[in-house]
């Protein structure tokens, strides 16, 4: 409802306040369908309203998260906050790897087949 009504300090409040909850209660949504995850849209939505800071917020409350699927995510949005902020995309890209490595020490990782 925050995206359709444009409420986009409400979403960036509901993001730094409860991101970590959120991340976890609709990181499924709309994997479903083969497109963007809900939490990716909330992402793009806040980029495209140039809020940078929340959007690193959440990635860092993605990475913490740290499922697979989540974490496609992550390097999703890293990736594109790197478009605009090379150096604080990169330290968050940086930081996904770092836990993938950890999670996947054999080098076997899905998430490339994953990526969208």
């Amino acid at each position: 409802l925050c995206i359709k009504y444009e409420r986009t300090s409400e979403l960036e409040n509901l993001i730094n306040t409860h991101g970590g909850q959120v991340v976890m209660e609709i990181s499924g949504w709309g994997r479903e369908e083969g497109g963007y995850s809900a939490i990716a849209a909330i992402g793009l939505y806040m980029l495209g309203k140039n809020k940078i800071d929340c959007v690193t917020r959440l990635v860092g409350q993605l990475i913490n998260c740290g499922t697979d699927e989540v974490l496609v995510d992550a390097i999703k949005l890293a990736t594109l906050i790197g478009a605009q902020d090379q150096n604080g995309g990169g330290a968050l890209l940086q930081n996904i790897i770092d836990v993938v490595h950890q999670k996947h020490p054999d080098n076997q990782v899905t998430l490339v087949s994953s990526v969208n």
